[in-house]
This record gives C-alpha cells, structure tokens and sequence, in this order.
C-alpha cells in the first residue's frame, strides 16, 4: 500500500512539473518579440510581376514604396508607418504617414493577427482630387511566418479623417509586406 501510495504521489508531483514547465515554454513563445525591432518593406510591386493582382486600376499600390517599422515592449509595439507614391501619372508626390501601437497575438504556430491604433496622415488616394486625410486609424492585419524573424504581412484598416468635415473610409489589404526581425 505504502508503494502504491508513494507510486501515486510521485506521478502527481511529475504531471505538475510537466504542466508548469510546458506553460513556461508557451508564454515565452507568446513574448518572443518582446523588446525587438522589426522592419517590412512593400513587396507588392515585385510579387505582381510574378502573381497576377486583381486590383483595380485606380490602385496606386504598384507605385507605392513603403516601409513599416515596430519596436515592441513586452506587450506592445510602437509602429511607424511611411509610404511615397513614385509614379508619375502626378504632379505631386502622395504620401502615408502614421504613428501608433500594435499588439500581436497568436492563431497558430504560423499565422499572427495584429490589432492597434494609429494617427494618420494620408494623401494616397485611389480618385483623382481626393483630399488629404489626417485622423486616426484601426489597423488589423494577418501575418504567415516563415521563421521567427522572417514573415509576409497585409493588413486591413478603418480610417476616420478629421480634414474638412468627418471623413469614414475602409481599406482592403492592397499590400504585402516582407518583414524581418532585426534583434
């Protein structure tokens, strides 16, 4: 009895050890960009020389180069946002510019969903005479990692503008980025 006795104790102690060590591992996985730098660059251009695009020919996202930075606290990321419209199919260059924070979670080992807030200011537009938008800005994006520090993301965004009356826009993912980890 005494055997069957220290059998089971020894068991319970074992599958709580395993338990707390197994939470351990899952909690460092979450907060692996914890204090991190990241940098993605719009591949879009390139990936539509290669993957055909249906995106409308009011799209200016195949002129557009753009870079997206974080660096991330232990829960958060501040983000910066920066984009030049290139082409020459107008007389002033178009600019994006926004500022914020962003938080990532978890849908699989792969695949993250991020979510934050930013200011914005935005001449890009799809139409011809659009005014310039400064407001604020929910982003929600998806990512797919290849590995830790390499990742293709593209995001979605709602946008309320504050220039000339309340402007409420949605925008579609449009672009991909290809982001790495820098630390």
């Amino acid at each position: 009895m005494r055997i069957l006795f220290t059998i089971i104790l020894w068991a319970k102690f074992l599958s709580i050890s395993v338990t707390l060590h197994g939470q351990s591992d899952s909690s460092e996985y979450e907060n692996f960009w914890a204090n991190g730098k990241e940098v993605g660059v719009n591949v879009t251009p390139l990936l539509g020389k290669f993957v055909p695009f249906n995106l409308t020919t009011q799209s200016l996202q195949d002129q557009v180069i753009a870079v997206k930075t974080k660096w991330y606290g232990e829960k958060r990321a501040f983000i910066l946002n920066f984009g030049i419209d290139i082409s020459s199919a107008t007389d002033n260059n178009q600019i994006f510019l926004s500022l914020g924070y962003e938080r990532r979670r978890n849908i699989s080992d792969r695949w993250k969903y991020t979510t934050g807030w930013e200011g914005i200011l935005t001449t890009l537009s799809g139409n011809a005479g659009d005014d310039p938008i400064l407001g604020i800005s929910k982003p929600y994006g998806i990512e797919y990692h290849f590995t830790d520090n390499f990742y293709l993301s593209t995001e979605a965004r709602f946008i309320l503008g504050f220039l000339d009356g309340p402007t409420l826009q949605i925008s579609y993912p449009n672009s991909i980025y290809f982001n790495m980890l820098l630390e």
